[in-house]
């Protein structure tokens, strides 16, 4: 923890009191441990069965590489989130994100050996996310069943996947950016400019999802098979991204070894750009396309 830089200690304490305020002003709106003791009497398994899929769904992770040398992650645990927030009440969808995200970073401390203050973080920020947006979508629509019924709820609907999008990709980028000294900004347009439409279909998966289980809840299962497909859909995607990326390294490492004078001269002149980059604070996609003209600038010689 005292390896982050301040403004990241201090993001993560803001994080962690703007999550607990939020959750003792819904638990005081719905009076408190009562309110929660009948809930979990009346919702038991739907509510485990919704925390065990999003346990699951975080396991397997897909990674598409960005620029700057960092990832996004994506997970579909938000399909079963964003339906929990259109199906639920409030403390229950709020109760699902704590128990799947939360016992998901209980995992990875154990077992992957993760630092506990990222653990933290991250159940935090999902568990912020679906508080935000479960009060969105009771503010807009009043909880209507099933979320669909009509066009008046897509308005409803929308305002929920964007508060949902906003708050979830906004909290993240903001901790890498203070961690990276960079701009939150750039982060988040580097990270998302090109995957935004990856992380608004498991939005409208979870919309049919929440449709579906109040219409004809034993054809959710098979949901699932879609939702597996969709992801090795996004996994070839994501492979196909970072081979090409490498296959133009190799090209230009290739030029490169033709002479024993140059070897890795276009990693230097790529880590030099870099650097200038970062040093004049270019904007985290053009930096990007800077350094990859870099790699190549020799090919074609």
């Amino acid at each position: 923890m005292t390896a982050l830089p301040a403004r990241a200690r201090f993001f993560f304490w803001s994080t962690l009191g703007a999550t607990g305020c939020l959750l003792w002003v819904m638990a005081s709106r719905s009076n408190g441990a009562a309110f929660l003791w009948s809930t979990l009497g009346t919702a038991v398994p739907v509510v485990t069965a919704a925390s065990a899929l999003v346990f699951l769904a975080r396991l397997d992770p897909i990674v598409v590489t960005g620029g700057e040398r960092f990832g996004v992650t994506f997970r579909f645990d938000g399909v079963v989130l964003f339906a929990a927030i259109l199906l639920f009440p409030g403390a229950e969808a709020v109760l699902v994100a704590v128990l799947g995200v939360g016992l998901h970073q209980v995992y990875a401390y154990a077992v992957r050996r993760e630092r506990w203050y990222v653990c933290v973080f991250n159940t935090a920020q999902h568990t912020l996310a679906v508080a935000l947006s479960a009060i969105t979508y009771r503010a807009f629509a009043g909880g209507s069943i099933p979320p669909l019924a009509s066009t008046r709820d897509l308005l409803p609907i929308a305002a929920t996947a964007g508060v949902y999008f906003a708050v979830n990709t906004g909290i993240t980028s903001t901790m890498l950016a203070f961690i990276r000294r960079q701009r939150p900004w750039d982060v988040w347009v580097g990270a998302h400019r090109w995957t935004w439409h990856f992380y608004l279909s498991h939005l409208a998966l979870g919309i049919f999802v929440a449709d579906l289980f109040i219409a004809v809840p034993l054809t959710v299962p098979l949901v699932l098979l879609m939702v597996l497909v969709v992801r090795n859909a996004y996994t070839s995607v994501a492979i196909i991204r970072d081979q090409t990326r490498e296959t133009i390294e190799l090209l230009a490492d290739t030029v490169d070894r033709r002479d024993p004078y140059t070897f890795q001269h276009s990693q230097r002149v790529a880590e030099y750009c870099r650097l200038i980059a970062r040093r004049l604070e270019v904007p985290a996609d053009e930096a990007e396309a800077i350094v990859q003209a870099a790699r190549v600038h020799d090919v074609g010689k």
